[in-house]
């Protein structure tokens, strides 16, 4: 008796039936949906985002990765630095006997070459009380003889003259035009022979910084760029090598805004004179000129209005410091006294009394009302010149 195939036929048709659902349904799936739902074509065409970073491809061994770097220094900077430099000397200030065996002490600053007939131009402190003074020039290592043709100390400006007639003269901008942000150069002998001919880079940080200066207020251009001891009387250079301003002090105490007392300064700032004020007074000293400033030889410091206040009186000037030998020392001034009238003018500030006293003449007898512990009296004062003068 034959088997019966009809169980397995039935069987192969529901399989076959099945598998062709499924290949449908597959090419439905892909071919006719896209048409009617774009976002899933849309899906399909871009592919998600992955959840995962992107890797950097790995640095090969042998390679670096370029670090930040600052804006590089020109040739045209690099040129300027170089000839300016040729106008800059050190200046060695020798105190004590000179004389063979002798003990000695020196200190070192830097200076300008002002005239090619060995005339230089330095700060007054940098040579004050100095025994001899010697000029180191670029280049050279000799050390030549120099002497003081004029000396400012109200300003901190000197000349000097060796013996030379070929040097190489500065050239010499305007201040007036510096503008804040502006890069700056300031070249000198720092620490003496061993940084000579240094230089540093920075920018104007300030233009017309009013600040008090051995009771007197000055104005100067401030810089970042480095300073040290040793830099005073060098320049401060301008993009072009133009002298801008003489470097004269790496901090200066200034008045506090609520008291007496002063605050100094901090890093990173430094000071020089102007060169639109100074070169009208190295013109005079230069020519062998002395600066004719009235003056009575002391510092001090304008008095606060809640210092004023206490004292019962308007206005009036705190004397820091008096000259020793000088007109304020002879009439029994002394450090503390208050200056209150000159001549029956009140006395409201430092500089007012100072542009007071320029009114007058050398030689000219002035009535002062001071106040001490708390009384009122009057001395009478010789004006000397005040360039002769500690201050």
């Amino acid at each position: 008796m034959q088997e019966t195939t009809k169980p397995r036929t039935r069987w192969g048709l529901i399989l076959t039936s099945c598998l062709l659902c499924f290949c449908l349904g597959i090419a439905v799936g892909i071919f006719v949906l896209p048409r009617y739902i774009p976002a899933l074509s849309s899906a399909q065409a871009t592919p998600a985002p992955s959840a995962e970073p992107t890797a950097t491809p790995a640095t090969q061994v042998g390679e670096s990765t370029p670090a930040p770097t600052l804006e590089p220094v020109s040739d045209n900077l690099v040129d300027m630095i170089e000839t300016a430099s040729k106008s800059v000397v050190q200046i060695t200030s020798v105190y004590g006997n000179t004389t063979a065996g002798a003990l000695t002490t020196t200190t070192t600053g830097s200076g300008i070459v002002y005239k090619a007939e060995g005339l230089i131009i330095t700060n007054a402190h940098v040579i004050t009380d100095a025994t001899s003074i010697l000029v180191t020039l670029p280049g050279e290592t000799e050390r030549i003889a120099a002497s003081v043709i004029g000396k400012d100390t109200v300003s901190d400006l000197a000349v000097l003259k060796i013996d030379r007639t070929d040097l190489t003269p500065a050239t010499f901008g305007l201040s007036k035009d510096v503008r804040l942000g502006e890069e700056a150069i300031v070249l000198g002998s720092p620490y003496g022979s061993a940084l000579m001919g240094s230089a540093t880079r920075g920018i104007i940080s300030g233009t017309q910084r009013s600040l008090n200066v051995n009771g007197r207020t000055q104005t100067f251009l401030q810089t970042d760029a480095a300073v040290n001891p040793g830099n005073s009387g060098g320049p401060l250079l301008n993009r072009k090598g133009e002298v801008i301003g003489i470097v004269t002090r790496k901090s200066v105490s200034i008045p506090s805004a609520t008291t007496d007392t002063t605050a100094t300064l901090a890093q990173g700032i430094a000071f020089a004179l102007p060169i639109d004020d100074a070169l009208p007074i190295l013109s005079q000293l230069a020519n062998g000129q002395t600066i004719v400033r009235p003056g009575i030889g002391i510092a001090g410091s304008t008095l606060t209005a809640q210092s004023a206040q206490t004292l019962g009186i308007p206005s009036g000037v705190l004397v820091t410091g008096v000259a020793a030998d000088g007109p304020a020392a002879k009439a029994g001034l002394v450090t503390g006294d208050v200056l209150v009238q000159l001549d029956g003018q009140a006395i409201t500030s430092i500089d007012g009394l100072y542009q007071t006293l320029e009114a007058k003449q050398v030689g000219d007898l002035v009535t002062v009302s001071l106040m001490r512990d708390g009384a009122v009296s009057q001395v009478q004062i010789v004006l000397a010149n005040r360039s002769t003068l500690a201050f």
